[in-house]
């Protein structure tokens, strides 16, 4: 061996080598390259003295782009459409050889280049020839990778929220909302309790304090004001035409427009409420009353429950705990029990898909036959779905679900020893805001769901309550209610 064959065979095995750094092969890859190699050193079937020299640098040239398209081949697919200084993904080993040496080292050192992944697979870019290049979410090497299936992890750090100081991130949404026309918007004064939010069937906003209902757009401006004449305390759980305020012996209900549309007296505070359109649960201390619009549909004198809530069918479900034993009971529209069993620790309940099934602590069961479907990451205190997902939450951890299998699709836990205050999803189950608290501060989060932080925010204050609409983000402080603009 010359030393020319040498020099080129040591300098193409260190840029094929610098190139696949970090990858981890296995054995039937390095079996597959090295019989490449080996066959490409076979004498020729004719030898040819005098040009023998000269192939040699070809062979170990062959040999490193044989490696590369193997690598290349194992690779997941790139971003369509052509880019000048790399190789079609169906370019076979006679493709690369017809480029000569110097593409194929050319084309090692940019699949080096481009390789970066983020901790949980997400897609980045890169700037390359001064255009941004997008980059596979999925790598087959890439060890930082998560596994298929496996839900995008999250911690939500208010010590993060400071990265930019609050007084740069102030600016930074000043300047995102003037982009758009949209000024941050205080559409209520100190002088009335804020309360409540609830978002309505049209995609308007219910605000409720302590003296008046307003309904704002998705920009905050106030479209109607219904005063109050009696004390308010919240909006009723689940989900009606309009807006169900709870109130001390009370319980309004009130039309998309704001408008007063009936009426129901209650002989005392209510424990718990729970609607789905015309019907309303009402708990007390005596039992639960189920009504259709103001007639009494049925009465579970007796039965008390830690949590209630209504199907869109008009069954009802309870949960309890006595004793240290969960139990679910489930009855149908007229009230006859269909269900009673007992559940996993945690107190969320919630229907899912349509209300045929389920959703009890940890565990989702069929309502008819009591059959568990699948199991909650961890205990939840409160569950919702919405647009084919899940999300479900506690003081420590959020997570977004597949309604159908019950698989995460991304887990965010409190970090700095924090807490979780709050979590809401928008209307289509594509976006969650989640409010979060430890030592350092507050902060909220809007994340959509492949896991990606939409927008993130240092709060001065714990919020009263947060909603998505649309494409912002509503935050009703002690103060008022401010508006966040989500397109960036």
């Amino acid at each position: 061996m010359s030393d020319l064959d040498r020099e080129l065979r040591q300098a193409i095995q260190a840029e094929v080598e610098r190139s696949l750094e970090g990858f981890t092969f296995t054995p039937e890859m390095r079996r597959a390259v090295l019989e490449r190699i080996a066959a490409e050193e076979q004498p020729l079937a004719t030898p040819a003295p005098a040009r023998r020299t000269l192939l040699r640098p070809a062979t170990w040239i062959v040999a490193a782009a044989a490696a590369l398209v193997l690598a290349v081949k194992l690779w997941p697919d790139m971003p369509s459409g052509p880019r000048s200084g790399t190789a079609p993904e169906s370019s076979s080993v006679a493709q690369t050889e017809s480029t000569g040496g110097a593409s194929g080292a050319e084309a090692a050192a940019d699949a080096a280049a481009e390789t970066a992944r983020t901790k949980n697979g997400a897609v980045q870019t890169q700037e390359r020839n001064g255009e941004a290049v997008a980059l596979t979410a999925e790598p087959l090497f890439a060890l930082s990778a998560l596994p298929p299936g496996e839900p995008v992890k999250l911690e939500l750090k208010v010590k993060a929220l400071y990265a930019a100081g609050p007084e740069a991130q102030g600016a930074a949404q000043a300047e995102s909302h003037e982009s758009t026309g949209e000024p941050r918007v205080t559409v209520m004064s100190a002088a009335p309790a804020m309360l409540d939010l609830t978002v309505l069937s049209d995609g308007s906003v219910a605000l409720l304090t302590s003296t008046s209902l307003r309904v704002v757009d998705q920009h905050g401006n106030v479209t109607a004001e219904e005063p109050l004449d009696y004390a308010p305390a919240a909006f009723a759980d689940g989900a009606a035409d309009g807006a169900v305020v709870v109130g001390d012996g009370v319980i309004a209900r009130y039309g998309a427009g704001g408008q007063l549309s009936g009426v129901l007296a209650t002989d005392s505070a209510p424990l718990q409420v729970s609607v789905a359109f015309d019907r309303t649960a009402v708990a007390d201390a005596d039992g639960v009353t189920v009504y259709a619009g103001d007639t009494q549909a049925f009465r579970l004198r007796g039965m008390r429950f830690d949590a209630i809530t209504l199907a869109e069918d008009g069954a009802l479900a309870g949960l309890s705990d006595t004793a240290g034993t969960p139990r679910l009971r489930v009855y149908d529209a007229t009230g006859n029990q269909i269900l009673d069993q007992t559940t996993a620790g945690g107190s969320a309940l919630a229907f899912l898909s349509g209300g045929s099934q389920v959703a009890a602590g940890s565990e989702v069961y069929d309502r008819t036959s009591g059959e568990l479907l699948w199991t909650l990451p961890f205990a939840a205190t409160h569950a919702v779905a919405a647009g084919g997902h899940v999300l479900a939450w506690n003081a420590e951890t959020a997570t977004l679900l597949e309604e159908a299998t019950g698989q995460p699709l991304w887990v965010a836990e409190a970090g700095d020893g924090g807490v979780i205050l709050n979590t809401v999803s928008s209307a289509g189950g594509d976006m969650a805001a989640v409010v979060a608290q430890s030592g350092e501060g507050v902060g909220v989060w809007v994340i959509d769901a492949e896991g990606a932080e939409r927008y993130t925010e240092l709060l001065s204050d714990v919020p009263v309550d947060v909603a998505i609409v649309g494409d912002h983000l509503h935050i009703l402080t002690p103060a008022g209610l401010e508006v966040r603009s989500l397109s960036r």
